[in-house]
């Protein structure tokens, strides 16, 4: 251990001139005055200890000499299946735990209508923008690397020490997606910039040749089996339109504004009695969720033998574009 003060650490290190040892980049990372240590401001795997300095900044502090790091990861194998539902589900909440949700995050759930209790009993998070090996990095005790590399988001990287474990995503709102097993299927993130994507993205290691996540339905905490069940587009969605109908209506959330087989299954698991599609107003103006709609309704009507016990619902659009802007519309007392 170091036996000096945050603050000298700061004052009496000097900058790196050239590339960091740690990191490989330039700038920001300090070497001690021995030479012994580098603070690096960007590499957190292999540290011996984080420091956090009194203006808020934080370094990752490195041992140069007679320091061990942990064992690197092996290469991931290509093609890797993706890990059965209860392995997700273990993995996913071992990740959570190891997560807080931001208070801007917070108050962008509450401003859609979502309680206090809502949102602790969904589980929802923050993806931090950095410092993500951190949070897998004692997830290797628990788990082999091979079963973490099977789960949808978590990524192996190339770093001084080897390779190590870390997570994908853009920061943002971290969405839990279950089953009807209440199994943790998937994680959704909501980018606090989600530049030219789109507004919410799956964790997915699909891109660094591991598995993608598949396309899942959403089964809310708390929905009940038999009766209605209506089908939204979006995981957020059906927490936030189940938490405003009272937890009283099953709503279920679809990846997208498609049927899919998991649709068909999940409602059978739920011993379904009618099924509603709720998709956005916009329905009537765009051709492609207007034909998925049919072709949806059909597949519910025939396929799954639902008859006439599947429909549509439908409001006024003044209430809002989604099944959830109109049950807030209508919490509030109507559109203005």
């Amino acid at each position: 251990m170091l036996n000096t003060s945050e603050s000298r650490v700061k004052e009496r290190w000097r900058e790196i001139r050239g590339s960091c040892p740690v990191c490989g980049r330039k700038g920001w990372c300090r070497i001690s005055p021995d030479g012994a240590f580098v603070s690096c401001r960007r590499q957190e795997y292999g540290a011996a200890r984080t420091v956090n300095y009194r203006d808020g900044s934080q370094a990752f502090l490195h041992r140069l000499d007679g320091y061990t790091p942990p064992p690197p990861v092996s290469p991931p194998i290509p093609d890797t299946p993706r890990a059965d539902d209860a392995d997700l589900d273990k993995v996913y909440r071992a990740i959570l735990e190891r997560l807080t949700l931001a208070c801007r995050h917070r108050e962008q759930l509450q401003s859609r209508g979502l309680s206090r209790a809502d949102i602790e009993r969904a589980g929802y998070r923050s993806l931090p923008a950095a410092c993500r090996a951190g949070i897998v990095k004692p997830l290797r005790e628990r788990f082999a690397d091979a079963l973490l590399l099977s789960v949808p988001g978590v990524l192996s990287r190339d770093g001084p020490h080897g390779r190590y474990l870390t997570l994908g995503g853009l920061p943002g709102l971290l969405i839990p997606v279950r089953s009807a097993a209440g199994h943790v299927v998937g994680l959704v993130v909501r980018p606090d910039d989600p530049g030219d994507g789109g507004k919410y993205r799956w964790l997915s290691s699909k891109y660094a040749g591991g598995p993608g996540p598949g396309a899942r339905i959403h089964v809310p905490v708390g929905v009940k089996p038999g009766g209605r069940v209506v089908l939204v587009e979006g995981t957020l969605k059906s927490d936030v339109a189940f938490a405003l109908a009272g937890r009283k209506r099953t709503v279920l959330g679809l990846p997208g504004p498609h049927v899919i087989n998991e649709a068909l299954t999940t409602l059978r698991a739920l011993e379904a009695e009618e099924v509603l599609l709720a998709f956005d107003t916009d329905v009537t103006s765009n051709p492609h969720v207007a034909e998925a709609q049919y072709h949806g309704l059909y597949r519910l009507r025939d396929d799954a033998g639902f008859g006439d016990k599947a429909g549509l619902l439908r409001w006024p659009p003044e209430l809002g574009k989604g099944l959830d802007d109109a049950l807030l519309t209508g919490r509030k007392g109507g559109p203005s």
